[in-house]
This record gives C-alpha cells, sequence and structure tokens, in this order.
C-alpha cells in the first residue's frame, strides 16, 4: 500500500467514523426527547380535542398501528365523553407549508376533522392555509382504510 492510498484510506475511515459519531448523537439526543415530546404533542391534541368537543376528554396511551407508514406519526387512545375514541395526528402539505392536523374516530363512528394542532381556534378555517375540503375528505378515507386495517 502506498502513502497516498494509506492518507485515502485514512480520511475515508475519518468520514465514515465522523458519520456514525453524528448519528448516534442524533439518536441519543432523540431518545432524550422523546418522551418530552410525546407529552407535548399529547398536551396539544387533547386541547384541540376540547375546544372541538363539548364533553371531557382524556387523551392516555399511544398505540402503533399496523402498516400506517410514517404519514401515521402518532395515534393515541383517547375518551371523549363515554367513549372510546382514536386520535390521529396526520401532517399535512397546505399552501405554505406542513401543518398538523388531528383527526378522531369514536366509537368505530366516521372519521371526523378535528382542528389544528397548534392552531385549534383555526378548524373551521382550514381554506385559509391552504388545506382544502378535498384535501380533508381524503384524509378521513386514508385514515378510515388504515382504522379498518387495525381492528382485530
Amino acid at each position: 500500500m502506498t502513502v497516498e492510498q494509506r492518507k485515502k484510506l485514512k480520511m475515508a475511515l475519518s468520514l465514515a467514523a465522523s458519520l456514525v459519531v453524528f448519528l448516534f448523537f442524533i439518536i441519543f439526543i432523540n431518545t432524550l426527547t422523546r418522551r418530552y415530546s410525546d407529552e407535548t404533542v399529547m398536551s396539544a391534541a387533547k386541547s384541540v380535542l376540547e375546544q372541538w368537543s363539548t364533553s371531557a376528554v382524556v387523551v392516555s396511551d399511544e398505540s402503533r398501528t399496523a402498516g400506517a407508514g410514517l404519514s401515521f406519526g402518532r395515534v393515541y387512545g383517547a375518551t371523549i365523553g363515554n367513549s372510546r375514541a382514536s386520535v390521529y395526528i396526520v401532517t399535512i402539505t397546505g399552501r405554505s407549508g406542513p401543518y398538523s392536523t388531528v383527526f378522531c374516530i369514536r366509537d368505530s363512528g366516521p372519521v371526523e376533522f378535528c382542528g389544528f394542532l397548534l392552531h385549534p381556534d383555526y378548524r373551521e378555517d382550514a381554506v385559509r392555509f391552504g388545506i382544502t375540503p378535498r384535501m380533508i375528505e381524503s384524509w378521513k378515507q386514508k385514515i378510515a382504510a388504515v382504522a379498518a386495517r387495525s381492528v382485530p
């Protein structure tokens, strides 16, 4: 092995080691902040559901939906009044970027759009953000399909 080849090998190994260290750092930070992130999203989802529904709301546990993919990042179990519900947090891309939205299915009923995760006041004004009724209806159909697959 020549000196030049050794230098190239050292550079390649240094780059690979740097990438591995960076990856482990990202995973470590994600692990540390995951619990806080979950609590924040659950709290925000609860406030959206409270404005949407007149009943008492308890958002309880996060569940994974089999075969849902990355679009359905968070799915929670909830109690709204006396009924059980599944709460889906879905990111929809509007005119000026992505918005996290909250959809709900109560007692295996229809999928309902509850509002925006960080803007619960703007539920009726989704078009303002570039999210059309057709887009919301499309997501309702997708969520209904995922929910139908996940029911035992």
